[in-house]
């Protein structure tokens, strides 16, 4: 999810998305006037881009923080007794 939409498909929000575009372009603008060479330009965006991606997947977050994604269903209670 960058910026507000899942790229696994889904709900969206359109102002997440346009502020995601917003910070994207941010990037670009920022690394342009720093008088970084364009292919650099491109390969740092990706890489931004794929850290948000891991960042957000489940499994990822599970294998490096360690287990502390969301916590397992509880049992429902029983009917019938008390």
């Amino acid at each position: 999810m960058i910026g507000g939409t899942s790229l696994a498909g889904g709900r969206f929000s359109l102002g997440g998305t346009v502020v995601g575009a917003l910070i994207i372009q941010t990037l670009t603008t920022t690394i342009y006037s720093i008088g970084v060479a364009a292919e650099t330009t491109l390969l740092f965006k990706a890489l931004v881009v794929t850290a948000v991606c891991l960042v957000q997947s489940p499994s990822f977050r599970a294998k490096v923080f360690g287990g502390r994604g969301r916590a397992a269903p509880r049992e429902p209670p029983r009917r019938g007794e008390g």
